[in-house]
């Protein structure tokens, strides 16, 4: 009978130290969960993970699932602003966004649990996705009518008319205000440069036809002008 009640009294202090433990995990993972459901906690994901833990220790099912449920909410309430806050960041840059910027904040979206939310977020992604493309497209509108432009100032460049109404369209075609104003005053320029060019050109082939038929003795009438000869 000693025998047998020395094995109860063992039995007992497992099962004290194990209620003990038990009595340890469940404080400790009832702290770790309240220090998370605080307003204005840092829920990292190290923070998460150290209270899952804690969780996994407990024994006791009802115990375990309702600290469980309430660990979800708070993985939940932590998808919906990481994702919230990159579809945000993303809505400020006016389309000047990466390939890898909208997908990263398509894989925070696919975390969301609520449907409602997922699906707002889903459209907002999708506006997003379609500014990109416009900014992209002016971008390449810039670089277009930039390029055209270079093309015009180049060293003995051959400045036509079909030349510069080419860079006109590229420059049309450009939606930014302040890069289309700056396109413009450029090809402005390039048209003065080449009127004043084409001028001085008509001017001296005007002066040789005259240098010429005075040589020969011709007269030279111009109206409003008088008549000359050598």
């Amino acid at each position: 009978l000693n025998k047998r009640i020395s094995k109860v009294e063992k039995a007992k202090q497992a099962h004290d130290a194990e209620e003990a433990a038990q009595n340890k995990a469940k404080e400790e993972a009832t702290n770790a969960v309240g220090e998370l459901e605080k307003p204005n906690a840092n829920v990292t994901d190290d923070a998460i993970n150290e209270a899952q833990k804690k969780i996994d220790k407990i024994t006791d099912p009802t115990e375990k699932q309702k600290l469980q449920d309430k660990l979800d909410k708070i993985k939940e309430a932590k998808a919906e602003k990481e994702a919230e806050d990159t579809v945000a960041e993303l809505e400020g840059k006016n389309g000047a966004v990466s390939d890898q910027d909208i997908t990263n904040a398509k894989e925070k979206i696919a975390k969301v649990k609520d449907n409602s939310k997922k699906e707002d977020l889903n459209k907002r992604i999708s506006k997003v996705e379609k500014a990109k493309q416009a900014h992209d497209a002016d971008e390449k509108a810039i670089e277009d009518a930039d390029k055209a432009l270079n093309e015009l100032l180049k060293p003995n460049a051959n400045v036509t008319d079909e030349a510069i109404k080419e860079a006109q369209k590229k420059i049309d075609q450009v939606k930014d205000p302040e890069e289309k104003k700056k396109l413009q005053k450029g090809l402005d320029a390039i048209v003065e440069a080449k009127a004043q060019l084409d001028a001085e050109k008509a001017l001296k082939a005007f002066t040789d036809v005259v240098e010429e038929e005075l040589k020969k003795g011709e007269k030279i009438q111009l109206v409003g002008f008088g008549t000359f000869e050598v």
